[in-house]
């Protein structure tokens, strides 16, 4: 019996050898002839659908944040769509203040197979201004989180992994930094990845590689920047970076608490910078609180420290979820990063708050995820990569303003089109000089 089970044995493996050798030669035979061989795969997954969904709740509503009548929101004709972007163009109502949300690999198609399985329809999909953005780089139709955040944040395109600089190595002005210039502005960065993630660091940091922690920690730390919250990195912000984080006014802490008391105490001549440890039972780069919460602590000093505010929040979950094909974990990521957009909203609507413009954008699409089947009350969706894809990314907007965001644009548009509605005259601008705290 027990030769018997190691001559199958051998058999088996013999056969596996067989299987792969005839796999390479087909491989080597067709590169060699010219004929494109490529081995393709599909991550299939399944999850139960929604018996009686529920509508998304309706958005708030108030003078300050309706859409005026006859606008490309309304739907209309592309004739008319085009009409109202052309007058917006040169009469670009006032806005006093932007929350930008960026779910991180967030491509439409994710985003419409979350709010089909969800119980209740996301509050992202009543946002009543709808545009698409290209995301691709100048290393080609496909872009990473360094291309797409630095395209976001200065109004360049640049190559992929870099940061805040254009393929010649000019370190472009972000708007986040133009508008930290202005005195009336206070600015800020929530994100649930390490804040020296490619898309964070593309919005206050100028580096050729964005593997560059180091100089990356220390252009945000040197910057203007009002409130730093996300995962902090031991290796990075070793404790003299702290220190010098103190010395430019910074408050340095890794729980949400202890900011909150300081607010509470009036503490609002201090920065704040906080460095969260890893959520317990979440994958690596998901850090910190819940993102609503932060995202309101956020919003509660950054109104303290200026007459007006300029905060990026991102959701990293979403792309960590499809890089690894786990349909769960985008669900949970994405619907967490739509709670924060519903209590944005909700600010927004008040009179009290001013007039704020909340956007939701995506840097670029990761998985390829696509639901294709919903036989027996269960959805059947697949996954087409582990890594990146060129679908156009959804760009949702809500406020004064957010009629300027329709239609198909570069990603390279949005921050120009921002510039414009904030008075941030002369952005796009040439050269900015790099500095680090030590």
């Amino acid at each position: 019996m027990r030769n018997a089970l190691r001559r199958a044995g051998r058999v088996f493996m013999a056969l596996c050898t067989l299987v792969v050798v005839l796999a390479g030669m087909v491989y080597v035979v067709g590169q060699v002839m010219g004929i494109p061989v490529r081995i393709t795969y599909q991550t299939v997954a399944s999850a139960e659908l929604p018996e009686d969904q529920q509508p998304a709740p309706a958005l708030p509503t108030d003078s300050a944040a309706a859409l005026p009548t006859g606008s490309s929101a309304d739907f209309g004709s592309v004739a008319d769509s085009n009409a109202a972007a052309t007058h917006a163009e040169t009469a670009a109502p006032a806005v006093q203040n932007v929350v930008l949300f960026i779910g991180d690999g967030m491509g439409l198609s994710m985003l419409a197979t979350v709010d089909a399985l969800a119980g209740r329809r996301l509050a992202m999909s009543r946002m009543p201004v709808t545009g698409l953005v290209r995301t691709n780089s100048r290393s080609g139709p496909i872009s990473d989180s360094g291309a797409g955040g630095t395209a976001f944040a200065t109004g360049f395109k640049t190559t992929n992994a870099t940061i805040g600089m254009t393929p010649d190595g000019q370190a472009r002005r972000t708007i986040l930094e133009a508008a930290a210039r202005r005195d009336s502005f206070a600015t800020g960065i929530v994100t649930t990845s390490y804040l020296t993630d490619a898309t964070p660091a593309a919005f206050l940091a100028h580096v050729r590689d964005r593997d560059l922690y180091d100089p990356i920690a220390r252009q945000m730390i040197a910057s203007r920047a009002d409130v730093l919250l996300g995962g902090g990195q031991p290796t990075v912000f070793t404790d003299s970076l702290r220190r010098a984080a103190r010395r430019r006014r910074f408050a340095v802490g890794d729980s949400l608490e202890g900011f909150r008391g300081a607010g509470a105490r009036g503490d609002s001549a201090a920065r704040w910078l906080g460095l969260f440890p890893e959520r317990a039972g979440r994958f690596d780069k998901m850090h910190g609180p819940p993102l609503p919460e932060v995202t309101a602590a956020a919003l509660q000093k950054l109104r303290q420290r200026g007459e007006r505010f300029f905060l990026l929040v991102e959701q990293e979950g979403t792309d960590a979820a499809g890089h690894i094909n786990r349909l769960p974990n985008t669900r949970r990521d994405l619907r967490e990063l739509d709670r924060a957009v519903a209590q944005v909203l909700r600010f927004a609507a008040r009179p009290a708050t001013g007039r704020t413009l909340v956007l939701v954008a995506a840097d670029h699409d990761t998985g390829g995820l696509a639901l294709t089947d919903t036989e027996g009350g269960r959805a059947t969706v697949r996954w087409n990569t582990f890594s990146h894809t060129a679908t156009w990314t959804p760009l949702l907007a809500y406020g004064p303003g957010a009629q300027r965001f329709t239609g198909v644009m570069p990603n390279t548009a949005l921050p120009r089109r921002l510039a414009r509605l904030l008075g941030l005259e002369g952005f796009p601008q040439g050269e900015t000089q790099i500095r680090e705290a030590r």
